[in-house]
């Protein structure tokens, strides 16, 4: 969680107050959130105080393949491998919250061409 709190990408946070909460599956049960409010990003280990407005429930490794490139959000969501639940405005706007890894595009470009057929 720290990772993804240092690549939020602030310019495309909604306004006001935001409460990401975040329910690890693996490889430990564990509960974090995310606090977005006017631009600031907070982590919490125990719950803020806040009531959560969207709940995303994944395995930790899940997170990590995201941030890394070797899956992007809208895949690892369609698939089941992370759920996302609250206003469907939200939900949709979550992934421009945070600036995956600069490697990423070309750890997709190396998994795509692993994944084609050899000539």
């Amino acid at each position: 969680m720290w990772w993804m709190h240092h690549r939020v990408d602030t310019a495309n946070l909604p306004p006001g107050r935001v409460v990401a909460q975040f329910d690890h599956t693996a490889p430990t049960r564990q509960t974090l959130w995310h606090v977005f409010d006017r631009g600031e990003v907070s982590v919490c280990l125990t719950h803020p105080g806040f009531d959560s407005d969207v709940v995303v429930t994944c395995s930790t490794p899940t997170l990590g393949e995201v941030f890394s490139g070797v899956m992007s959000w809208s895949q690892a969501v369609t698939s089941g491998a992370i759920r996302v639940e609250g206003p469907p405005r939200l939900v949709r706007a979550m992934p421009r919250w945070f600036s995956w890894s600069p490697f990423a595009p070309a750890v997709r470009a190396v998994a795509g061409r692993q994944l084609s057929p050899s000539r």
